[in-house]
C-alpha cells in the first residue's frame, strides 16, 4: 500500500523574494553614504538610482546615520523596516494579521492626515512623525500583501509535489 504524501515548499523559501528585495533596500540605504569610496560611481549611482524609484530621497527628510543622510526618507525606510520584521513574523506565524478592515483604514489614517497637511502646507511634519506613520501604514499593508501573494502562489496548480512512499 503506498501512501501519498504532498510537500509544499517552506514559508521562507516562498517569500524569499520579499526578504531579498526589503534586505537590499534596508542595508543599501544605511550603507550608501558610507561606500561612496569604495565603490566604483557607477555602482553607487546605480543603487542610488533603483531607491530613487521608491523612494524621494529628500535630505531635509532622511534620517542621519553618523551624520550622513540616508537614501531612504524617514516614512520609507520605516515602512520596509516595518515590513521586514513583520515578514520575519509571517513566515514563523500567521496569526498576526488583523483580518478586519476597520483596522486596515485605521491605520492608514494618520498617514493620510499627515501627508495631506504637509502637502497643502498647513504645517511641516517631523522625522519622528514620519516614522510613526511610515511603521503604521507599513502594518496596515504589508500584511494584505503577504496573505495575497501567499496565497496566489498557493492558487497554482501542481505547486505541491507529490511523493509516493
Amino acid at each position: 500500500m503506498q501512501k501519498i504524501i504532498k510537500i509544499k515548499p517552506s514559508k521562507l523559501i516562498l517569500m524569499a523574494p520579499f526578504l531579498v528585495f526589503l534586505t537590499f533596500v534596508l542595508t543599501s540605504s544605511i550603507m550608501l553614504p558610507f561606500l561612496n569610496d569604495i565603490f566604483s560611481f557607477k555602482i553607487m549611482n546605480s543603487i542610488d538610482q533603483f531607491l530613487g524609484l521608491i523612494c524621494h530621497q529628500r535630505p531635509d527628510r532622511s534620517l542621519l546615520v553618523a551624520g550622513l543622510h540616508m537614501h531612504l526618507c524617514s516614512r520609507c525606510f520605516s515602512f520596509y523596516l516595518t515590513s521586514f520584521i513583520l515578514l520575519i513574523l509571517f513566515i514563523f506565524n500567521r496569526q498576526f494579521i488583523v483580518k478586519k478592515q476597520v483596522v486596515f483604514y485605521a491605520l492608514l489614517l494618520p498617514l493620510i492626515v499627515d501627508g495631506t497637511t504637509q502637502l497643502f502646507g498647513f504645517r511641516e511634519s517631523t522625522n519622528l512623525l514620519r516614522c510613526i506613520t511610515g511603521s503604521l501604514a507599513s502594518i496596515s499593508v504589508s500584511p494584505i500583501i503577504y496573505l495575497k501573494y501567499h496565497e496566489l502562489i498557493h492558487a497554482v496548480p501542481g505547486f505541491t509535489t507529490k511523493v509516493k512512499i
